[in-house]
């Protein structure tokens, strides 16, 4: 199929898929999730729009000019029937597009890329030149360009109104979209807009004091478009409270799995033969009290949490912890890192390694003493539910 063959093609392309593929395209971009995937909807889009891309190719049929235009990035003038006939492919998609990557997360690689060949496609030389002259035959009055910050291309004054393309257009508008739509110019004050990136200041701020953008709700709190680019980047982020079992935390990735799985059995075996005595010597006013003070974790309550069957809703059950041994902050690697250092500078000393655990419980034992003797605590009331 030469020159001639494919322009006959897409001479009768848009009578016989135009208006199904349009509803397609608008429907997908609408209902499909922003992430990677995205690009498979993206990419098909493009190759509509972008013809001239499968014909470079064949250097029998085009010039010696047309190739050296689509070598640099130009698009051919003879594709500007085929951009006029599909025009609300690259204005009204595009504008529908565009706000959906404020939802993506651009720090994946996968999802930058897609931004980066969108924005490719619409820098070339001329597209953007093509598309303003066939947009200023169906606007009544000349339109708004875009600014020098955003194409680089020195775009010529539009041409003069046409009434004929203007009709053209405004049929290709109702067959598409139906009467009634408002027509957003591509080059225009609402395109300026959409590409406004939400400015926000990190300067003597950090995520963890700042929560993303919010207005109130019938059922709570609503994320506003701010506060979705906000949470999807990572500017901003809620709270997280875990209000379960502090004892049965989800792992960390500062901890050693098996040591913190080993050492929540020992302490629960621990707390199960001596859990009445710790109870006791917590809540006395002697010094045995203020060491046991020290050295056990203090009493907490917590919600258990039960779901309730297929769905989605759950039981809250308030529950208290007693006094207790939670050795859980030995399974941290910087402390395991901390006593292989001393182990090891020991060895190469002179010292058995236990010789030098023994002395670091010793130290240990002394540093808890001295500080409940300096340092008292009173005891506090028990937890009630």
């Amino acid at each position: 199929m030469g020159w001639k063959g494919i322009l006959q093609l897409y001479s009768i392309l848009p009578h016989m898929v135009q208006k199904k593929l349009y509803k397609f395209f608008r429907l997908c971009f609408d209902r499909w999730p922003c992430d990677s995937s995205l690009s498979f909807p993206l990419e098909m889009w493009l190759s509509y729009i972008q013809p001239w891309k499968y014909i470079s190719h064949r250097v029998g049929s085009l010039s010696v000019d047309s190739e050296k235009e689509n070598r640099d990035g130009f698009v051919n003038v003879k594709w500007k029937k085929f951009i006029s006939e599909n025009l609300c492919f690259y204005t009204v998609i595009f504008q529908q597009l565009l706000p959906k990557f404020f939802q993506v997360d651009l720090s994946s690689p996968e999802n930058a890329s897609m931004l980066f060949h969108l924005a490719k496609v619409f820098s070339k030389p001329n597209l953007g030149t093509v598309i303003s002259e066939v947009e200023s035959n169906f606007c009544k009055a000349p339109v708004c360009l875009l600014s020098p910050s955003f194409s680089s291309v020195n775009t010529p004054p539009p041409l003069m109104h046409n009434a004929s393309v203007c009709g053209s257009l405004r049929q290709q508008l109702m067959n598409l979209e139906g009467p009634g739509f408002d027509y957003k110019p591509f080059f225009g004050e609402y395109q300026t807009s959409q590409l406004e990136i939400p400015s926000v200041s990190l300067r003597g701020t950090s995520l963890q004091e700042k929560t993303p953008d919010t207005v109130p709700g019938p059922n709570g709190p609503c994320l506003t478009p701010l506060g979705r680019y906000q949470l999807v980047n990572r500017i901003h982020k809620f709270p997280f409270h875990y209000q379960e079992n502090p004892d049965l935390q989800p792992i960390r990735n500062y901890e050693i799995t098996f040591l913190v799985r080993l050492l929540h059995q020992i302490s629960t075996a621990v707390n199960k033969n001596y859990g009445n005595k710790f109870n006791d010597f917590y809540y006395r006013e002697t010094f045995l009290g203020q060491l046991a003070r020290q050295l056990l974790t203090a009493p907490s309550i917590f919600y258990k949490i039960t779901k309730t069957g297929s769905v989605p809703s759950s039981f809250r059950e308030l529950q208290t912890l007693p006094p207790r041994v939670h050795l859980r902050y030995l399974a941290r690697r910087q402390t395991v890192g901390y006593l292989l250092c001393l182990i090891i500078l020991g060895y190469v000393c002179g010292y058995n390694p236990l010789k030098v655990v023994f002395f670091l419980a010793i130290l240990t034992a002394f540093y808890f003493v001295i500080k409940a003797f300096f340092y008292p605590m009173p005891p506090p009331p028990p937890p009630s539910l």
